[in-house]
């Protein structure tokens, strides 16, 4: 049974947490629903299908279809072969040249073939060993984010592994990137996609991670209920039934609000939706 504490105990260590009244990060919910799989390794991600979804009954706006590509792309080989040279520096000056490649032609390279493979670039070189590397690339990645949106939301999933896994590095400066690097995903990419890989995170990711995402779950509950409320079934309550199954001591006053917001939001049907009810009132009582 998950164990209740004290205002003053349940106070997560999340001094990097997202600043929840910074109206440049008011959640993005948009009209398509993710239906990729679980979080991968790079090694072993392909991109995700996203279904066209609106309440509004108009389709999805996609880009037009590219067939003839700028000539400069024919430099992507070469500049992606140098990313995994071993000296750090020419690491970083490659992924950085062909990242300026990228945002001459944001619309073409988003389609472009090789796209993919600068992805799983990028999410390697943050997940470095060599700090200088890692940075600039969680740096690069904050810059990339909004010219390059349909790019990331098509590979979430090992641009979050790498992210989230970073929210727990050793390293302050890394960790202060990474938060950085959350926040402007959140912003810049629909939760709707999000959500999915949010979950995933707040399931499987280290502890320092793990309650720093689900604190930052609690703030995309209300919009997520009132515009999408399919998605607090679909990922939400699978992944809470989980936590409480989990019971971890240092998760439990999250865990508790994440339950007392779906309450205050649902009624009685969360009681409906959840695994195990009676444990949930007993420790809302206590």
């Amino acid at each position: 049974m998950l164990e209740v504490y004290s205002k003053s105990e349940s106070s997560m260590s999340t001094s990097h947490m997202i600043n929840v009244e910074d109206p440049r990060l008011t959640p993005q919910l948009k009209t398509i629903e993710p239906r990729s799989e679980q979080s991968k390794p790079p090694s072993a991600i392909r991109k995700e299908t996203i279904e066209p979804f609106t309440t509004e009954g108009s389709a999805k706006k996609r880009l037009a279809k590219i067939t003839n590509f700028p000539s400069e792309f024919g430099r992507f080989d070469e500049l992606y072969e140098d990313c995994k040279n071993g000296e750090w520096k020419k690491r970083i000056q490659s992924i950085r040249e062909a990242a300026d490649l990228t945002l001459q032609f944001p619309n073409e390279f988003c389609q472009y073939r090789s796209s993919s493979r600068f992805m799983d670039l990028l999410a390697q070189q943050i997940l470095e060993p060599n700090i200088k590397v890692s940075l600039h690339a969680t740096q690069l990645a904050q810059e990339l984010m909004e010219p390059l949106k349909a790019l990331f939301e098509s590979n979430l999933s090992i641009i979050t592994n790498s992210i989230f896994n970073n929210l727990s590095s050793n390293k302050q400066e890394l960790r202060d990137e990474a938060e950085k690097a959350c926040n402007v995903l959140f912003a810049a990419v629909d939760i709707g996609l999000l959500l999915q890989h949010l979950c995933h995170g707040c399931l499987y990711s280290l502890p320092k991670s793990k309650g720093n995402l689900l604190n930052k779950l609690i703030r995309f509950l209300e919009p997520i209920y009132q515009n999408r409320n399919s998605l607090v079934n679909k990922h939400i309550i699978p992944m809470l039934n989980k936590l409480i199954d989990e019971n971890k001591a240092e998760f439990s006053p999250v865990v508790l609000e994440i339950c007392r917001k779906l309450i205050s939001l649902m009624g009685e049907d969360f009681y409906l939706s959840i695994s195990k009810p009676n444990v949930v009132r007993d420790l809302m009582v206590g």
